[in-house]
C-alpha cells in the first residue's frame, strides 16, 4: 500500500507515543518511508522466493494484519483526537472498519453542519457505546428532534452507557423528558450504567422506570451544574425528592456496583440503613446533605466489598451545617479502619477543625486525597472577600503534617492530594519524601489563593512517577 500524507502523520504520531520494544521496527519503517513511498508489507518467515523478492525494498518485512493491530492499539491507548482517526479512515477500507468503532463510540444528540437527517445513521448504530442527550441547543449546533431521538434509542443494541444532562427546570419536567427517555432504554440490554443530571427528582417518581434496567450496576443521580438556587424552582417539593431518590436506590442497591450520588438528594440515615451488597465504589458530589448528621464510618457501614470512596462535597454560599467526618467522639463509633479494611481509595474535601478521620485511616489505601472544594467561580455572588463560601476549609501547617504522619503509617500508598492554606513549600516536598518514599504521585495545591491579589493563581504542583 502507498502511505498518503494524512496516514504516513498519523502513524508517526501513533507510533512515536510508544517505548516498547516490539513497535521499532515499524518506527523505522515510517521514519524511513516518505508520504510517496510504497511500502511492502509481508509476512516473516516466508519461503525463499518471497525473501529474494523483498530484498529489494529496503523497508522491514512486517505482517499487515500485525501492523494494523498496533496501529489499532496504540490509537486505543493514546485516543489521538477525532480528527486524526477520521483521516486515518480515509486511507484504506482495513483502517476504516478500525475507525469506525473509534469514531462513533461515543455520540451525542446534536446535529453539526448541515445534517438534516434525523438520529444518527443506522449505519453507525452498531458502534455506539456511550450516548449523552442534552436539552439545550447553543449557537453551533442544534438538537435532534425528540421524536427521532425517542425513536432510535431503543435500536442502539451495544450501548452500554447512557448520560442525560437536563437544564430544563418545570414542574413537568419528568413527563416531557425524563420519563420518556427512560422508557425509551429500559430494554436495552447491555445497558450497564446510567448518569442522570437534572434540576430536580421531585414530581413523579422514576423507580419503576430504573428498576426495570436489569443490567444496571452504576448509577449517576445529581444535579445540573446550572442550578443555584433550587429552592426558588416552581412548586419544588424537596421532601418528595428525597423520597423518590431514595425509593430508586433502595430498589437498585442489590445490584449496584458504583454509585454517584449528590449530597443534596440524599438523606445519609438512608444509606446508612440500606443493605449494599456489591457496591465497590461510592462518591458523593454537590453539597453536604441537610439531613441529620452521621459519621461515614456509620453511612458505609453496609457495604462491604467498597473499595473507593470519595467524598467531594463543594462549599456554597448558603448556610450550612458543617460535615465532620469523624467526630471527637469518634471511639464511640466503629473507625473507618474496622469498617473498610479493604478501602483502596479514599477522597474528603473541607475538613473542619475537631475531625478526626486522620486517626481512622484503612492499611490497605493506595490513593489519599485531602481537598478544598467549592462551588465554582461562575456561580459566586459578590466578593469573595465579603462573601466567603461557608465551610471551605484547606489544610493548615500543622494539619498538613498531621495527614503527612498518617499517610507514612499506609505501607501502599502511592498516590497522595492535599490542599493547603499556604503555597507548598521546599520543606513541605522534603517532608513528603521522606515520610512517603513509596509515592509515584503527589499533588499539592494552595486551595484560596483568590483572597489574596499579589499571590499567583499557579500555585499547584503535581508530581508523577517521583520514585
Amino acid at each position: 500500500m502507498h502511505l498518503n500524507d494524512s496516514f504516513h502523520t498519523i502513524c508517526l504520531n501513533i507510533l512515536a507515543q510508544s517505548s516498547k520494544p516490539n513497535l521499532a521496527k515499524i518506527k523505522v519503517m515510517f521514519t524511513n518511508s516518505t508520504a510517496a513511498d510504497p511500502v511492502t508489507i509481508k509476512l516473516e518467515g516466508a519461503n525463499a522466493a518471497q525473501g529474494q523478492s523483498s530484498a529489494k525494498s529496503s523497508n522491514p518485512l512486517v505482517d499487515d494484519k500485525e501492523i494494523i493491530l498496533r496501529i489499532y492499539n496504540e490509537t486505543r491507548s493514546y485516543k489521538p483526537s477525532n480528527e486524526g482517526i477520521v483521516r486515518m479512515s480515509e486511507t484504506c477500507s482495513r483502517l476504516r472498519a478500525i475507525a469506525l468503532p473509534l469514531i462513533f463510540r461515543k455520540v451525542f444528540n446534536w446535529k453539526k453542519g448541515r445534517y438534516t437527517g434525523g438520529a444518527w445513521p443506522s449505519t453507525a448504530w452498531p458502534y455506539i457505546r456511550v450516548v449523552s442527550v442534552y436539552d439545550q441547543p447553543d449557537s453551533s449546533r442544534n438538537l435532534f428532534y425528540n421524536a427521532d431521538l425517542l425513536s432510535t434509542l431503543p435500536s442502539l443494541a451495544n450501548v452500554d452507557h447512557i448520560l442525560l444532562d437536563v437544564f430544563y427546570d418545570e414542574p413537568d419536567l419528568h413527563d416531557i423528558l425524563t420519563s420518556p427517555f427512560l422508557s425509551s432504554i429500559n430494554t436495552l440490554r447491555h445497558l450497564d450504567t446510567l448518569s442522570l443530571r437534572q434540576p430536580r427528582f421531585d414530581g413523579p417518581s422514576l423507580m419503576h422506570a430504573i428498576a426495570q434496567m436489569h443490567h444496571l450496576t452504576s448509577l449517576t443521580l445529581a444535579l445540573s451544574s446550572h442550578v443555584i438556587q433550587r429552592l426558588k424552582l416552581q412548586e419544588y417539593d424537596r421532601y418528595e425528592e428525597l423520597n423518590n431518590v431514595a425509593e430508586i436506590l433502595r430498589s437498585v442497591a442489590p445490584v449496584l456496583m458504583r454509585l454517584e450520588i449528590s449530597g443534596d438528594l440524599v438523606d445519609l440515615q438512608m444509606i446508612e440503613w440500606t443493605e449494599w451488597p456489591r457496591l465497590s465504589g461510592l462518591r458523593f458530589v454537590g453539597h453536604v446533605p441537610y439531613s441529620y448528621f452521621r459519621p461515614i464510618a456509620t453511612v458505609v457501614s453496609r457495604m462491604p466489598i467498597l473499595q473507593s470512596l470519595t467524598c467531594d462535597f463543594k462549599a456554597e454560599e448558603k448556610p450550612r451545617p458543617s460535615f465532620i467526618y469523624c467526630p471527637p467522639d469518634y471511639h464511640l463509633h466503629f473507625p473507618l479502619s474496622t469498617i473498610l479494611p479493604n478501602l483502596i481509595s479514599f477522597s474528603l474535601s473541607n475538613l473542619q477543625p475537631g475531625d478526626q478521620t486522620v486517626r481512622q485511616l484503612p492499611l490497605s489505601l493506595e490513593s489519599l486525597r485531602v481537598v478544598a472544594l467549592r462551588d465554582t467561580h461562575y456561580l459566586t455572588i459578590g466578593d469573595l472577600n465579603m462573601e466567603p463560601r461557608y465551610h471551605y476549609s484547606a489544610l493548615s501547617d500543622g494539619d498538613a503534617d498531621l495527614w503527612i504522619n498518617a499517610a507514612s503509617e499506609l505501607p501502599h500508598l502511592s498516590k497522595l492530594t492535599l490542599h493547603l492554606k499556604s503555597i507548598p513549600s521546599p520543606e513541605l516536598l522534603h517532608r513528603i519524601a521522606q515520610a512517603c518514599p513509596r509515592l509515584q504521585y503527589l499533588e499539592l495545591e494552595k486551595a484560596s489563593f483568590e483572597f489574596n491579589d499579589n499571590e499567583s493563581s499557579d500555585s499547584t504542583l503535581v508530581c508523577c512517577n517521583i520514585i
